[in-house]
C-alpha cells in the first residue's frame, strides 16, 4: 500500500512540472484521482478489521486494498501491513489526504472551494450539468483584480464555459455555470446547459426552458437569469445592491438561490471567475 501511494505520488509530480496541462493530463490526474479513492475504501475498511481483531482472511485484505487499484500490491505485503500497528495506517492515510489535496488545487484552485467536502460537491454539480470538472483556470479573483465590473469583463468576456463562485459576507457560498460568453452591451443569451448552485443545497438549479440564461452588461458583473436570478454588481463587496431573486431558474420548490421565497441582497467578501 505505501508503495501503491508512493507511485501515485511519482505520477502526480511528472504531470504537475508540466506548466500547460493537456485533456491527457487531466484525464490522468482523474485516473490517479480515482486510485486515491480505492486506496481510501481500502484503508478505511483494513482499518476496521484491525480495530474489531478480526482481520485473520489475508485473502479478503488483500482484494480490499487491490480492488480498484492500477499499482498491484502483493499479498504477504499486505499481509504485513494488516499485522502493522493503527499508527502505521493513519500514517498512510494522511499520505493519501495530502495527495488528494494537491489534486484539488490543481483541478480547482479556489479560495472558496478550500477543502475536500466543497470540492466534492462541486464535482457532483458538474456531474448533474452533464460534464465532469476535470481542469479549470482562475480567469478572475474579486480580491485580486478589484470587485469592478470592468476588472471582470476585462478577464472574462469572450471566454466560453466559465465557473462563477461567490462567498457572500454572509459565508454562503453560491454561483453558477454558463457555456455562453460574458461580453455584450445589455444583451440576454440563452445556454440550456447553464445552472446555478448553493453550495448547500443537494442539486443545481438548472435554467428553465426557452428562458434566458445570462445577461451580459458591462456596467455589472456576472448575471444569470432574464430576472436577476443572480445579479452581482459592480463594486458588490461595499454594499448589499447585487440580488438573487426566482425567474429564469427552477429552484424545485426552494424559492430562489439562497432557498427562501424573498428577493435576498447581499455582498461579496470573494467571488471567483475560473474557465472550465
Amino acid at each position: 500500500m505505501q508503495q501503491s501511494i508512493q507511485n501515485l505520488h511519482s505520477q502526480l509530480k511528472l504531470l504537475t512540472e508540466n506548466p500547460e496541462m493537456s485533456t491527457s493530463d487531466s484525464m490522468k490526474i482523474n485516473m490517479i484521482r480515482s486510485d486515491l479513492d480505492a486506496i481510501d475504501v481500502s484503508l478505511m475498511f483494513t482499518s476496521k478489521l484491525m480495530i474489531s481483531n478480526r482481520y485473520q482472511n489475508p485473502f479478503l485484505l488483500t482484494k480490499l486494498a487491490t480492488g480498484n487499484i492500477g499499482t498491484q500490491v502483493s499479498e504477504p505485503g499486505f499481509i504485513q501491513l494488516a499485522e502493522g500497528s493503527q499508527n502505521q495506517m493513519t500514517d498512510l492515510m494522511e499520505q493519501n489526504k495530502k495527495l488528494k489535496e494537491v489534486i484539488r488545487k490543481i483541478v480547482l484552485p479556489s479560495a472558496i472551494i478550500n477543502n475536500e467536502g466543497l470540492f466534492n460537491r462541486m464535482k457532483d454539480f458538474f456531474i448533474q450539468g452533464g460534464r465532469e470538472l476535470t481542469q479549470s483556470k482562475l480567469l478572475y479573483k474579486g480580491s485580486l483584480h478589484t470587485f469592478q465590473a470592468s476588472a471582470f469583463h476585462e478577464r472574462c468576456d469572450n471566454k466560453i464555459n466559465t465557473l462563477v463562485i461567490i462567498r457572500t459576507s454572509g459565508g454562503k457560498v453560491i454561483g453558477g455555470f454558463t457555456h455562453q460568453t460574458w461580453e455584450g452591451n445589455g444583451v440576454w443569451k440563452k445556454d440550456e446547459s447553464a445552472w446555478l448552485f448553493n453550495i448547500e443545497a443537494p442539486s443545481i438549479f438548472k435554467v428553465k426552458k426557452d428562458c434566458y440564461a445570462i445577461h451580459a452588461s458591462s456596467s455589472t458583473g456576472p448575471c444569470f437569469g432574464s430576472g436577476s436570478d443572480l445579479l452581482v454588481t459592480s463594486g458588490c463587496n461595499k454594499d448589499c445592491r447585487s440580488t438573487a431573486k426566482s425567474c429564469s431558474y427552477d429552484y424545485n420548490g426552494k424559492g430562489n438561490l439562497f432557498m427562501n421565497k424573498q428577493l435576498a441582497h447581499f455582498s461579496a467578501s470573494e467571488i471567483e471567475v475560473f474557465q472550465v
